[in-house]
């Protein structure tokens, strides 16, 4: 569990980086210092809030769903990370302002960037390792014995 936090933490990071960079700019040394941690922050807090959601889901028969089988992850990642590189053409974008020049631009909507990032970091966070469905870690066997580590 711990290396799919990490490992979703760090492509988050890498994701913010990338998209600061896409659609922001990129200005040289300072961003190189500071997009880096900016991103670390922001993957840090989306797996965080989507750890807690995980949480939430394994009560539910939606989180027994979910664990059955690594296709819905898979769908998951794949589908949000289609939306956040295709989805300004696909249509879903929204007019913004650049807040130096003051130009007027198109840009994939944040609510589909957000969402897209959020379900990216979820389905990396919570993919499901095997075994059993809704099995846990620790899940004592009907005999009674502890399952091996």
């Amino acid at each position: 569990m711990r290396r799919l936090l990490l490992a979703a933490w760090v492509l988050g990071a890498g994701v913010y980086v990338a998209a600061a960079i896409v659609w922001g700019g990129y200005d040289g040394f300072p961003d190189m210092a500071v997009l880096p941690a900016c991103g670390a922050v922001a993957s840090a807090a989306v797996v965080g809030l989507g750890s807690l959601a995980g949480r939430l889901l394994r009560l539910t028969p939606l989180g027994r769903l979910w664990r059955s089988s690594p296709a819905w992850a898979a769908v998951t990642v794949v589908g949000s990370a289609a939306l956040l590189g295709f989805g300004s053409a696909a249509g879903l974008t929204s007019e913004s302002t650049h807040s130096d020049t003051g130009e007027t631009f198109r840009a994939l909507h944040p609510l589909a960037a957000l969402g897209g990032y959020a379900f990216l970091l979820f389905a990396v966070a919570h993919w499901p390792l095997g075994g059993r469905a809704g099995a846990q870690p620790d899940a004592v066997s009907p005999a009674g014995a502890t399952r091996p580590r």
